[in-house]
């Protein structure tokens, strides 16, 4: 399904990284008191609130792949198999790269969908959920640091735009090969059929998560501006991290980028931005890795009812 990486690619990705991590400690290092004071700031209890919002933030994006792969074919009876198989797919590609996410995802679903599919479904809600994500960065940034109410317009028109390419899936197919042919990678595709209303319901849900994340974390501390501003800074971050490609999720490239970006308009010093956005990373992972125990906690009982 995947040609073999460059040998060039890991050494340029442990590079970056490499350069990523450097940059962070010396500015963490830098101003200590500041990155300090905000790694003790947290309480236990926020901290546990904030991880339960990001699983369920990862858990909506389970369920909007979930959708795609029913779409595409794939049987109702394998659902289980297919929600543990994506949520292990997110863990896998941090470990030597995203492409290793893509291949046990599809080794996993062999006998459900063809790998050419599980390849449609991961670049259909990487199209879908990066143009909402757009839309609501553009949205907030307009109207929190600009402080100008017409961006939403930005949002609902992204939002629109969503939600066209959900009810007529030929849109789809046409962005998807305006893509493959830019990436010189052709793309398989299969008829799928219209999702109206739900899927982008489901992004809509997936970003109401990730700002109730933060609001958990930053609400009794931040006047609300100030918190949007800084969370709305580390989504945009994470969108321009994907355009590294050769690092594993974005890794100390997303953070990089966040120190950089959040101290326009938010009164936070480099110090504790680093200490914002090893949080925020950590917060992530745990959603991550709890979404892959919920799903694997019933497996055995599964089993047994099965064999029974």
């Amino acid at each position: 399904m995947a040609e073999p990486r460059p040998r060039w690619r890991p050494l340029l990705a442990a590079l970056i990284v490499g350069a990523g991590l450097v940059y962070l400690a010396v500015l963490a290092a830098r101003e200590s008191e500041a990155f300090l004071r905000a790694v003790r700031e947290f309480r236990p209890a926020e901290l546990l609130l904030a991880a339960l919002a990001a699983l369920a933030m990862q858990a909506l994006k389970a369920l909007y792949h979930l959708r795609l792969c029913l779409r595409l074919g794939a049987p109702r009876e394998a659902k289980v198999s297919l929600l543990r198989a994506y949520a292990v797919a997110q863990v896998v590609r941090y470990l030597p790269g995203k492409v290793w996410g893509l291949v046990y995802q599809a080794e996993r679903l062999s006998a459900w969908l063809p790998p050419s599919r599980v390849l449609l479904a991961n670049a259909l809600q990487m199209l879908q959920t990066n143009l909402m994500a757009s839309g609501i960065i553009l949205g907030t940034l307009g109207i929190v640091w600009l402080g100008a109410p017409w961006a939403l317009a930005a949002t609902l028109l992204l939002a629109a735009v969503v939600e066209l390419l959900h009810r007529w899936p030929a849109l789809e197919r046409l962005l998807l090969a305006l893509w493959a042919r830019l990436r010189r990678r052709p793309l398989a595709w299969t008829e799928i059929p219209a999702d109206r209303w739900i899927a982008t319901a489901i992004l809509v849900l997936e970003w109401l998560a990730y700002y109730l994340m933060w609001w958990l974390l930053f609400g009794p501390r931040m006047p609300a501006a100030e918190w949007l501003l800084l969370s709305t800074w580390y989504a945009a971050a994470s969108l321009l991290a994907i355009l590294v490609v050769v690092v594993p999720g974005g890794l100390a490239v997303r953070e990089a980028l966040f120190v950089a970006l959040g101290g326009m308009g938010s009164g936070e010093g480099a110090g504790a931005l680093v200490a914002y956005a090893a949080l925020l990373r950590a917060l992530l992972w745990s959603g991550e890795i709890a979404l892959v125990l919920v799903l694997g906690l019933g497996a055995p009982a599964r089993r047994a009812e099965a064999r029974g």
